[in-house]
């Protein structure tokens, strides 16, 4: 994969997270809700210069977020230093990642590596099981955001409606990380409008899970 931020873009100085109540299951014969349930909010998380997530404000360890019925998801979206200005914003960038609505099977998890890589250009990416009946898929090197949204586009074409059992990305999860961060900029016309969202904690029954990385692309 290319060099997908600029020159001056240094490392992580702030993480995101989204943490949400979830929508309950889908009835046979009902319309599946979707986007968070009657509560979210989004955390700023300071990263510190070894790494590490500054203590005070990381959700991951926060016991009350799952006492109240919520999970946490981490976002694409990260805040850069500037190599120009040290200290100073660099602008932000994204994790590329997809939500998979395919079983974390050997043969699936395969075909998704190989299919990734022809549709989108992603080279470099992890396979995360999210559960029995779907998967995960985050890179470790951060792009742009015109990169982010031409590879969310470039995803969808992993889906084919006309041939049973060929819908591989969630494209109503696609379309929520084009307007996860509306309420928080106010405005759907927006740069500040795109995140992808991805679940990292468990809840009870709903979500027993927490994802685990099962496949690696390299």
């Amino acid at each position: 994969m290319p060099n997908w931020i600029d020159g001056f873009q240094g490392g992580i100085v702030q993480a995101n997270f989204k943490v949400y109540s979830l929508n309950p299951h889908e009835q046979p014969g009902e319309v599946r809700q979707t986007g968070a349930g009657k509560e979210e909010y989004w955390l700023p998380c300071a990263v510190d210069p070894d790494g590490d997530l500054h203590s005070a404000a990381n959700p991951l360890f926060d016991t009350s977020i799952s006492e109240n019925g919520m999970v946490t998801a981490f976002s694409s979206l990260v805040c850069l230093n500037n190599l120009s200005i040290p200290g100073s914003f660099g602008g932000v960038a994204h994790f590329p990642m997809l939500d998979i609505v395919h079983p974390p099977t050997e043969e699936n998890v395969k075909y998704l590596i190989k299919e990734i890589k022809s549709k989108t250009g992603l080279e470099k990416f992890f396979v995360l099981r999210s559960s029995d009946k779907g998967m995960m898929v985050i890179g470790p090197e951060l792009i742009d955001q015109e990169h982010f949204v031409s590879f969310l586009f470039s995803s969808l074409r992993l889906n084919h409606i006309e041939v049973a059992g060929e819908y591989w990305v969630d494209d109503r999860w696609v379309s929520h990380s084009a307007e996860n961060l509306v309420l928080v900029s106010g405005n759907i016309i927006s740069p500040w409008r795109f995140a992808g969202i991805l679940r990292v904690s468990s809840l009870g029954n709903i979500k027993p899970e927490k994802p685990e990385v099962i496949a690696a692309s390299f």
